[in-house]
């Protein structure tokens, strides 16, 4: 069963991130915390399809936090394609509260 599929194709007007199940959309954040489509991006740099394009530290996808999220209640595994512009301090998913 899929939780979650972010395709990273949306409405790059918006600052909304669709998760094609419906269920869980997220949006994308700035380093301060403010939501933004600044980091929307038409097509990447390796040439197929689109994706987002963080050019600072902290700057995310936030998605709310739910029980579906929670690997002791509904056990689950992650697959993304990152492509990391240097290897200093990287994270690329994570569940905390700030």
């Amino acid at each position: 069963m899929i939780i979650a599929h972010y395709k990273l194709n949306d409405n790059a007007a918006t600052d909304t991130i669709i998760d094609e199940t419906g269920n869980h959309n997220g949006a994308v954040k700035d380093a301060g915390g403010t939501a933004t489509s600044a980091f929307h991006s038409t097509a990447n740099s390796r040439g197929v399809g689109t994706c987002l394009d963080f050019e600072g530290t902290d700057d995310h996808i936030e998605i709310a936090d739910h029980a579906d999220f929670s690997p002791v209640l509904t056990p689950f595994s992650i697959s993304a394609w990152v492509y990391m512009h240097t290897a200093t301090y990287f994270v690329w998913a994570s569940k905390w509260q700030v």
